[in-house]
């Protein structure tokens, strides 16, 4: 199992709740422009865990908004195959969103900040720390329903 974070930023305006409710996680750039940010959201596999989230460089501060599994698997990632959304989304992948609307705050450590990815468009997370809050938020979504 994998955990990714994901932005929903398209040129300053948050698409979280676009996301949420057409129940995905997309690309906001065609696979020309990003094809290492496809080349991450091919790998992710059904069940893997995602994140929406924003960041702050200023003060250090990471935002989760949403928490979900992928749910849909498409190997073959280019415009022609990935699920094309409405509202300009982009090209993405199903997700299940499970936990909405937390806006859980987590100040990155100096160690978690020196890996620079918080401010990209999408990136494994590879924080033990951030993975256990996520973990748990999870958990207890669980234990309440």
């Amino acid at each position: 199992m994998a955990i990714y974070g994901c932005g929903a930023n398209y040129n300053g305006q948050d698409m979280s709740l676009d996301f949420i409710e057409n129940e995905c996680v997309c690309v906001g750039y065609e696979n020309e422009e990003a094809p290492a940010i496809y080349e991450i959201l091919r790998r992710a596999k059904i069940g893997d865990i995602v994140y929406l989230k924003s960041f702050s460089p200023k003060g250090s501060l990471l935002t989760i908004k949403a928490i979900g599994i992928f749910d849909y698997m498409d190997r073959e990632i280019n415009s022609e195959s990935l699920i094309e959304y409405p509202n300009k989304l982009g090209h993405g992948r199903k997700v299940k969103w499970l936990v909405l609307n937390e806006q859980i705050k987590i100040s990155l450590s100096p160690q978690d900040y020196t890996y620079n990815v918080y401010s990209n468009t999408l990136y494994e997370e590879y924080s033990e720390r951030i993975a256990e809050e996520i973990l748990e938020v999870l958990y207890s979504h669980f234990e309440k329903g």
